[in-house]
């Protein structure tokens, strides 16, 4: 096939999308001079087998041309946590490939769409999340939230635990040797596999969608920092009621999209920019949205408060800015929660 009739066939694919011929017809003899006619017709095919997953296709094809990023498979998000199908995009980056930033219309959640498959986002993570030359350190650095965690477990009397995502399972040692039953699970089997030998913890390699086994035997089942790498939370929500009998409690650790909205306003002009979430980030949960989701998924939300920080050099300021922000909130009842991150607790519903 002649690169001409490359590019034909390629228009021709792509008409049921409504794209004028002169969408690509201009661009691509402007891309073949500037990078060479191998480079192109290898983009060119690569934008053919993502089909109708890829948004922009001129916008696409300029930036993968360029180097950017290499063919890896995307998909949509048809609809916000909430059920809506309303969202609006405000923001494009590129993360091994052209994705976007959404937020919903109705409950202000953020999510990327398109986003990456969830296979290809497994083995991404499994391979390039976690560093096995320094565990502890995984650990040690996040004693902080441990503790915060812990507190808000003993406040509700919790005696078993359940920690979905749980890594290596430094939390779940962390409440075990301080007199609370506990496992977890995670989907990374070098993480599981490590935690067990290392840390001498019981943890279940499988996703908590597929734990079936362990129905209503926790006091509390508690995710954190983990929610929003998920490609299905309202699926991990539901299945985290089955770890709990009714009355148990869910803890979740969430990072707050406040700051991610106002990334994107400064934003707003840039065809493709920066992530305004963490790169591996699949959704933004503000508190509002947060409550919103979880009430739609069979919990109730009893505590919505600042989170404490993981240890840094400014441990110091970051944890008087907590203190700061959970006082101001009872004394004055409904203030926002201005932190990096909030903890969520909410009560399986009957």
């Amino acid at each position: 096939m002649s690169p001409q009739q490359a590019i034909d066939h390629l228009i021709g694919d792509l008409a049921d999308r409504d794209l004028a011929d002169r969408d690509l017809a201009d661009l691509v003899p402007v891309l073949r001079r500037r990078y060479g006619g191998a480079a192109v017709e290898r983009q060119l095919d690569n934008l053919r087998r993502h089909g109708a997953s890829v948004e922009d296709a001129r916008l696409w094809l300029s930036q993968a041309v360029r180097g950017d990023f290499k063919f890896m498979p995307i998909e949509h998000v048809e609809r916000c946590l909430c059920g809506s199908r309303r969202s609006t995009l405000i923001n494009r980056f590129v993360f091994w490939n052209l994705l976007g930033t959404r937020r919903c219309d109705d409950c202000g959640t953020l999510f990327v769409s398109p986003r990456l498959t969830a296979n290809v986002f497994r083995a991404l993570f499994d391979e390039s999340y976690f560093d096995h030359r320094n565990v502890e350190f995984w650990g040690r650095r996040r004693r902080s939230v441990f503790a915060d965690a812990l507190r808000l477990l003993r406040r509700y009397s919790a005696r078993s635990v359940f920690d979905v995502g749980c890594a290596y399972g430094h939390f779940v040692r962390h409440v075990r040797d301080r007199g609370l039953r506990a496992t977890g699970c995670d989907i990374s089997a070098s993480a599981v596999r490590i935690g067990r030998e290392r840390l001498g913890v019981e943890l279940i390699e499988r996703s908590v969608a597929r734990i079936h086994e362990r129905v209503g035997q926790f006091d509390f089942v508690v995710s954190l920092d983990t929610l929003y790498y998920t490609h299905d939370p309202a699926r991990d929500l539901t299945s985290m009621r089955r770890l709990v009998p009714p009355g148990g409690r869910l803890l979740l650790r969430l990072r707050n999209a406040l700051p991610s909205l106002v990334r994107a306003s400064f934003q707003a002009a840039d065809d493709v920019a920066r992530s305004i979430l963490p790169a591996e980030h699949l959704w933004g949960f503000t508190p509002r949205s947060a409550r919103l989701i979880l009430e739609k998924n069979g919990w109730e939300v009893e505590l919505c408060e600042p989170a404490a920080y993981s240890r840094t050099p400014l441990s110091a300021i970051t944890g008087a800015l907590v203190r700061l922000n959970r006082r101001a909130g009872a004394i004055f009842g409904r203030m926002p929660i201005l932190t990096h991150s909030f903890n969520v607790v909410a009560r399986r519903a009957c």
